[in-house]
């Protein structure tokens, strides 16, 4: 806590970036498959940063929208009911 400056912002940044698919969202390392847990992590520590301008937010966005979207399919929303989802499956 509060020793951010303890470590070489620029080497964090440009490691994490490493970390970025195709699809928008982040790997838990370089050569690991994105998923929506790594995209949240990776977001968080660029934001600790104050570094958002190195990350392309229109593709973490639609990688995040996508994942809910499907979501919203397999599992239910708070708009539809598990089991109305479900029976249309």
């Amino acid at each position: 806590m509060g020793k951010l400056d303890a470590v070489d912002s620029n080497e964090v940044i440009e490691w994490i970036v490493q970390w970025q698919h195709e699809s928008g969202g982040f790997s838990g390392n370089i050569g690991h498959d994105p998923h929506i847990l790594y995209t949240l992590s990776a977001v968080q520590i660029i934001v600790l940063f104050d570094r958002l301008n190195a990350l392309d937010a229109e593709k973490v966005s639609n990688c995040i929208l996508h994942a809910l979207c499907l979501d919203a399919l397999l599992v239910g929303s708070l708009m539809l009911d598990r089991r109305t989802i479900m029976d249309e499956l």
